[in-house]
């Protein structure tokens, strides 16, 4: 064999390699995809969901430490009915203003999904962080707060 057939196959191998390659990747990319829309995105709704739920709770009282202690519950019984361990989420609830009636409240909850373990998807994703905020008007309409009964 001369060595002009010699360079033209080395030169179509080089060229069949690139086509592999080019073939090969999206598919590779494609199953990083369907792997991340499987594992995190079940994830946030239920982070969402816990942030609204800490809202709804905290604007249901006219006084603030209750009212914090009651939102931070309300997100975690959130997160632990939706199979979520709460030892991964951290709460914060505020108000924008004094907490009186009609004000805002909002709750943030941040939730660690670790994929770490999950093959090709974790040394490329490891720990992703859901965040969510909802905020609600402390209730305007309860007559009897501070009162201790209904």
């Amino acid at each position: 064999m001369s060595s002009r057939a010699w360079r033209r196959r080395f030169e179509r191998g080089e060229a069949e390699t690139a086509e592999f390659t080019l073939a090969i990747v999206p598919v590779l990319i494609l199953v990083m995809l369907i792997a991340v829309t499987t594992l995190i995105r079940p994830a946030q709704l239920p982070v969402f969901f816990a942030a609204r739920e800490c809202a709804r709770a905290a604007s249901a009282s006219l006084n603030q430490s209750i009212a914090l202690q009651q939102g931070i519950e309300a997100a975690a019984n959130s997160l632990h009915g939706n199979s979520l361990s709460t030892a991964q989420a951290s709460v914060s609830v505020w108000a924008d203003g004094a907490w009186q009636r009609g004000d805002p409240v909002t709750c943030r909850v941040s939730y660690q999904i670790d994929v770490s373990r999950v093959p090709m998807v974790g040394a490329v994703f490891g720990v992703v962080a859901a965040e969510a905020e909802a905020s609600a008007r402390i209730e305007p309409g309860k007559s009897r707060w501070g009162n201790g009964g209904p």
